[in-house]
């Protein structure tokens, strides 16, 4: 890399960094309950150095699955000042991670240093990772190891040994190791079809990440598998549907039409390159992953947004090649600024939707007013019924108990938990509410907004002398004092 190559990395890197922590330090909390749980994981790894195995206030105390590579790294990191402000400025930074890995990725793909670093540019500004910036995931780190595998299959010999170290971390980091294989047989598949020369390493690489991945899945998913069985792969909380305009939007509408553009040129082109297959190959397995429900949407799609922007930046080095032998070749560079100035135009107000929705999302997650009302007039063993959705947060800043939180992968009965939730909610009857408060022991119910919006309920249907009712700006706090008994109530 030359050294004013370098210096333009650097101030890239900056100007993300500083793009992200500005928006992720403009609000106080996160944009999901998932980042108050990385939080809660991240500070008791500071304070015990070891992993959280159980969730304490969630009531049966379920067991949690941890891949804590990324919580440890936040956490060694923000041992000076432990606190959400600090695990906000260290996931950022490793979020960041993803520029120089993907100029890297771009100079193999395209061969173009400026090309490069337009590359890394849009995947550290794409409308999805901006967005992401208010929340704290694993994927921070996982992103930048996924791509850094890429580069390591591609470049083979001296970088094999970077491929393996890479593909170790990225398995004890998220659970999105099974992208890489599956990206891998794609590409071996893609390149037989073909009539491409497979390398044998290229080969070797592929079986020792399948035999790698199926031995670790057994190994740290045994125990998952063994309480749910094979059918928790399709009735997993994680299958959702995927808003096809939504998803465009989020990864930028210019990069996903020239993405889409080269895929289909490669597909049908007698021309055979190593390294673009493999991020074709990378497009599809996202695609596959995602409509199978077997990975989050948003983290699918931030994964798919990258891939299609390096199709983006080889895009833009071929586009540059054709003017620069055209009669156009004069007016290549004005081309070209007109065409990332159309990728501006469309991204920079998805980002800004994207951004203020989850500055919203963060207002409504975490009710200020209920949640400190809890924190100073509940006692410590207090159990709470609120959103799953809420739970992560209120159990990180008030430590009090709740019946159910977003994932419920050790609990038995988490549906029919997230069914009596919704009827202590929705029920009209005041009995039916009070069997399942006594059920689970529940002291205190949290009609919050997000529970007003969640349950399509203004205020709890059912009152009486069984309930005190604490009315606050924006929520409603009823305190449970019946029980039933033998005979009546």
């Amino acid at each position: 890399m030359a050294r004013s190559s370098a210096w333009y990395l650097a101030l890239l890197f900056v100007l993300v960094v500083s793009i992200h922590l500005a928006i992720a330090l403009s609000v106080p909390y996160f944009a999901d309950g998932d980042s108050f749980a990385a939080a809660a994981q991240i500070g008791y790894i500071g304070t015990t150095g070891v992993p959280q195995t159980t969730s304490e206030l969630v009531l049966g105390k379920p067991h949690l699955i941890t891949l804590p590579l990324f919580y440890y790294l936040v956490a060694l990191l923000s041992l000076p000042f432990p606190g959400l402000v600090a695990y906000k400025i260290w996931s950022n930074i490793i979020a960041a991670l993803i520029i120089p890995v993907i100029y890297l990725l771009a100079k193999e793909l395209t061969g173009s240093d400026p090309i490069a670093l337009i590359t890394a540019g849009m995947a550290g500004l794409m409308p999805l990772a901006i967005a992401s910036s208010l929340t704290i995931t694993s994927h921070a780190l996982a992103l930048p190891l996924f791509f850094f595998c890429l580069y390591g299959f591609l470049r083979q010999g001296q970088y094999t040994a970077w491929f393996i170290g890479g593909l170790i971390a990225l398995s004890f980091t998220a659970p999105i190791s099974e992208l890489l294989g599956l990206t891998l047989v794609m590409y071996l598949l893609f390149a037989n079809v073909s009539g491409m020369r497979i390398r044998r390493r290229e080969v070797e690489m592929t079986l020792f990440t399948l035999l790698y991945l199926i031995w670790l899945g057994f190994v740290v998913f045994k125990r998952v598998l063994l309480f749910h069985g094979t059918h928790l792969l399709w009735s997993s909380p994680i299958s959702e549907p995927v808003n096809v305009l939504t998803a465009i939007t989020a990864v930028g509408i210019v990069p996903f039409m020239l993405g889409v553009y080269m895929i289909r040129r490669y597909s049908f082109s007698l021309e055979q390159r190593h390294p673009v297959y493999l991020i074709i190959s990378s497009v599809l397995a996202c695609v596959v992953l995602l409509a199978l429900g077997l990975v989050q949407v948003q983290y699918g799609l931030l994964y798919l947004g990258v891939a299609l922007t390096l199709l983006t930046g080889l895009f833009l080095q071929l586009l540059w090649a054709f003017l620069q032998r055209s009669r156009f070749s004069g007016h290549a560079g004005g081309i070209i600024a007109l065409l990332l100035m159309m990728l501006v135009a469309t991204s920079a107000p998805a980002a800004f939707a994207f951004t203020v929705s989850g500055k919203q999302q963060s207002s409504v997650l975490v009710d200020e007013q209920a949640f400190a009302w809890v924190r100073q007039n509940t006692p410590q063993d207090a159990i709470i019924v609120v959103p799953p959705s809420q739970a992560a947060a209120l159990m990180y800043l008030t430590g009090r108990r709740v019946v159910l939180a977003s994932s419920f992968l050790f609990l038995r009965d988490g549906l029919q938990r997230n069914e009596d939730v919704q009827d202590i909610y929705t029920t009209p009857y005041a009995t039916n509410a009070v069997y399942l408060l006594n059920r689970y022991g529940v002291t205190h119910i949290l009609v919050t907004q997000r529970a007003q919006e969640r349950y399509g309920v203004a205020d709890l249907p059912y009152s009486g002398n069984c309930f005190r009712k604490t009315v606050l700006p924006g929520s409603i706090v009823y305190e449970s004092h019946c029980r039933i008994k033998e005979g009546g109530q």
